[in-house]
């Protein structure tokens, strides 16, 4: 599920989805144990939807409103431009000084 789809749901919806989805992860747990799950990458995908609505859920409860494309945020090349712009101060070489056995 997307995030923008999750944002959509009400929070009843939301809190139900989230039971739904614990379950289906027990359902999950239970076929790789008897080596039934076909699809791995479900487990990976139906916990990372938990995550995200359990962090939508607290947003709501804080009162954070979060849209998704804010200006306010940096992106990441905004901040690397911003680091490569700074000059940074040069290193200083050294020169290893022979000594007599290397003559």
């Amino acid at each position: 599920m997307k995030i923008y789809q999750i944002r959509e749901l009400s929070t009843e919806d939301l809190k139900n989805a989230i039971n739904d989805n614990y379950d289906a992860l027990e359902n999950y747990r239970f076929q790789k144990a008897t080596s039934q799950l076909e699809n791995y990458k479900a487990v990976k995908n139906t916990k990372r939807d938990i995550a995200q609505m359990l962090t939508v859920l607290k947003e709501r409860e804080l009162g954070l409103n979060l849209e998704l494309k804010d200006k306010s945020v940096k992106s990441k090349s905004d901040v690397t431009d911003s680091v490569q712009s700074e000059e940074k101060p040069k290193k200083k070489r050294t020169v290893k000084k022979k000594t007599e056995s290397e003559e």
